[in-house]
């Protein structure tokens, strides 16, 4: 995508746009499902560690 985008609380949806990321859709798309199966597996082994 060659930009970095670093998300805070002033991060607003049209400056996204302004930044064009709609072309760039299925990329953030693939990130964004690959985050969360990682999260899920930090959870489910956080479980498992707890239950020992």
């Amino acid at each position: 995508m060659g930009s970095t985008i670093e998300p805070d609380e002033e991060l607003t949806l049209r400056q996204l746009v302004d930044l064009n990321v709609v072309q760039h859709i299925e990329q953030i798309q693939e990130v964004g499902v690959a985050a969360e199966k990682e999260y899920g597996l930090e959870r489910a082994l956080a479980n498992m560690k707890a239950s020992d």
